[in-house]
């Protein structure tokens, strides 16, 4: 059984009540001085009245806000007519009657829009969006939220704001477009612990709960509905508390855990009962039929729907009568259950005293039997008899003793074998052992063979990079000597070579240090921008690109900034520009460039590149992510670089790496969650 109340709407109602609160007994004293006092005094009383929603019912304050439209436009105060007609739309909608409050809400909007009063407009807009809200007319609701939304924040009223984003909210969630209405619901949270609205943050948590239960992420609700009952009970917000402890109460009963429910579930009520909240009380009398359903207690559920249905003061609905029939009819069937069970136990324990008796008869003859036989043995003095029975035990014993040597000599050889085995079993376990000795040097050996190889590839692209830096240097120095044989030396022309040969020398330190910060191994998990490592990488390369005329172009138009290892990234793209380098410079290809392109798509930055080199062999493409495989051609490949990039993005990054064939070449793609 899964009863479910449209708990946002009821949030928004019970919210809506609370902030027009006035205090217990006050009543009596508005009713008596409204005999006495006229003008302004009297309309003041009469606007307290209409407002009360929490004493009064729509019925007793429908009158007073009828004597405060009258009196209102005698003393052409067009405030207090707004209010009144808000008054009466809010009494007739509680009344279900819904199009006549429409039209009162309406009345209020066109005098509040004639005097300019952004206020009542507001709150104008607030009512018909409840309204429509209530008939399901989401899209129209939204317009006025929307409405109500623009003219809070052009009057700069923080708390308004916040409720109108969180009234978007339950438009957002009520039309199942779940991640809007959470968007919704924090900002309006935000706003609520700005300006320390402690109430408002309760009923946010609950709002954003009933969205995770539509979602059936049921940890989700617990957690956000248990932070609601935190605040409220901090507050001592009875009201509050009473709604807050029927919605944990929910949670457990659709879960099918009444015995957590039901502590919850009594708090709500017996709350609900203090305050007078008939609406709650009827609701829980409908939990409490669901927990006794659970319990399989039929009757006490049977009598809770019943309770519910009068508390509605409706007959019973085709729905409801068929939900108690089918619990009368789980109790029939479980109490004919228990009746045939009781039988069958019943019969089992009278055949159980009928097997004794017959066990006891049959004890009793063979007893007897028995007796006679014994007796009969002892009286026979037939010698013949006496022999029969001597051989027959001697053979008897004789078999018995063959069967014990036999058995001895199948245990001694089960002993042996088992022996046998366990010698096989440790021979075995040194070979596995020995095996994995050796694979695993294969494997040191490998690794650092593929370290050298990397390192050479490393000391190719620092030479490339010096080479120009150094015949430059060379020059700086050579034009000084120069300068100086031809009397040409002085301190400006000296400072602007010497300036020249550090800029030299200082792209060469850079070098080495973008270099050497491949091989830093120090894992430090942090955020890092994917365009800074890539532009790195290739700035690495450039002159070794340079060098076998090999263009690379890089497109990214925003910036993607990653949580992970920034080094480990880098080696990853240095593996695979210098795999698609060596390929393009094996296959003599005639179009060399390398496309590199960063895009972020829905919070997942996407790194793309791709060669010119022709591609990968269809029969090896699905093996390239494969340890010790390699597709180098008369080159020294380990089969590991690779292998071990897919590892580092997949493993240590949480990303993936994946490769594919397209006209041009390969492709490669690394996909890593944004920050």
């Amino acid at each position: 059984m899964c009863i479910k109340k449209p708990t946002i709407l009821v949030i928004i109602l019970l919210f809506f009540f609370h902030i027009c609160t006035i205090f217990a007994g006050e009543v009596d004293s508005l009713k008596n001085r409204l005999e006495t006092e006229t003008g302004e005094g009297k309309i003041e009383i009469l606007d307290k009245l209409a407002g009360n929603y929490w004493e009064l019912s729509p019925n007793e304050r429908i009158p007073f806000a009828a004597q405060m439209v009258e009196l209102s436009e005698k003393l052409k105060d067009q405030g207090y007519k707004a209010d009144a007609y808000n008054y009466l739309g809010i009494a007739y909608n509680q009344l279900d009657e819904t199009q006549k409050s429409m039209d009162y809400f309406l009345n209020a909007l066109d005098i509040a829009k004639q005097t300019n009063d952004k206020d009542r407009i507001a709150k104008s807009f607030l009512n018909l969006g409840q309204a429509n809200f209530y008939l399901d007319n989401f899209d129209k609701a939204q317009e006025y939220f929307q409405k109500l939304l623009e003219i809070r924040t052009e009057i700069e009223d923080k708390q308004g704001i916040s409720m109108a984003l969180n009234q978007l909210g339950t438009v957002m969630a009520r039309t199942k477009r779940y991640d809007e209405a959470l968007d919704y619901f924090s900002k309006s949270l935000i706003i609520r612990k700005e300006i320390d609205y402690k109430i408002g943050i309760s009923q946010i948590y609950n709002n954003i709960a009933n969205v995770y239960f539509d979602l059936g992420e049921m940890d989700n609700v617990l957690e956000y509905r248990l932070r609601s009952l935190e605040i409220v009970r901090e507050l001592n917000n009875k009201w509050e508390m009473a709604i807050t402890t029927y919605n944990v109460a929910e949670y457990y009963l659709y879960n099918n855990e009444p015995d957590e429910a039901y502590p919850y579930l009594l708090e709500s009520q017996e709350l609900a009962e203090m305050l007078n909240n008939q609406g709650l009380i009827r609701d829980n009398t409908q939990f409490f039929s669901w927990y006794y359903e659970l319990k399989e207690d039929y009757p006490k559920s049977i009598k809770y729907l019943k309770e519910y249905a009068k508390l509605t003061k409706k007959q019973f609905s085709q729905a409801l009568s068929e939900k108690i029939a089918e619990m009368h009819a789980k109790y029939d069937v479980d109490t004919k259950d228990k009746e045939i069970a009781l039988l069958q136990k019943n019969n089992q324990i009278h055949q159980l005293n009928l097997s004794k008796q017959k066990l006891v008869i049959f004890f009793s003859i063979s007893f007897f039997i028995l007796f006679i036989v014994i007796g009969l043995i002892i009286f026979i003095k037939d010698k013949n008899i006496e022999k029969k029975l001597e051989r027959a035990v001697s053979e008897r014993t004789k078999e018995l003793k063959n069967e014990i040597d036999e058995r001895v000599q199948t245990e001694l050889k089960l002993l042996q074998a088992n022996d046998e085995l366990t010698k096989l079993q440790l021979r075995l376990e040194q070979k596995v052992e020995d095996s994995i000795k050796q694979i695993r040097q294969q494997d040191h050996m490998i690794i650092r063979q593929s370290r050298q190889v990397a390192m050479g590839e490393l000391m190719n692209n620092v030479a490339h990079h010096w080479r120009q830096p150094l015949a430059a240097v060379g020059l700086i120095v050579q034009d000084i000597q120069d300068a100086f044989h031809a009397d040409e030396l002085n301190e400006k022309y000296l400072q602007e070579s010497v300036g020249e040969a550090m800029k030299q020398l200082q792209q060469m330190s850079k070098t080495i240090t973008d270099i050497s910060e491949l091989f830093i191994t120090t894992k430090v998990e942090r955020s890092f921008n994917v365009k800074e490592e890539i532009e790195r990488m290739i700035h690495v390369l450039s002159q070794n690109f340079k060098a076998n005329n090999i263009n690379t172009y890089l497109d990214c138009k925003e910036d993607c900034t990653v949580l992970g290892y920034p080094h480990e990234f880098a080696q990853v793209v240095f593996n695979i520009l210098t795999n698609a380098k060596e390929i393009i410079v094996q296959r003599e290809c005639k179009e060399r460039n390398i496309f590199l392109k960063v895009s972020n798509e829905n919070k997942i930055c996407k790194i793309i590149i791709e060669d010119t080199a022709g591609g990968i062999d269809d029969e090896m493409i699905d093996k390239i992510f494969e340890p010790y495989f390699s597709t180098k051609e008369n080159l020294v490949g380990t089969g590991l670089g690779l292998y071990m990039s897919k590892m580092l993005i997949e493993k240590n990054m949480k990303g993936s790496l994946t490769v594919q064939n397209t006209e041009k070449g390969a492709v490669f793609t690394i996909e890593i969650t944004t920050n």
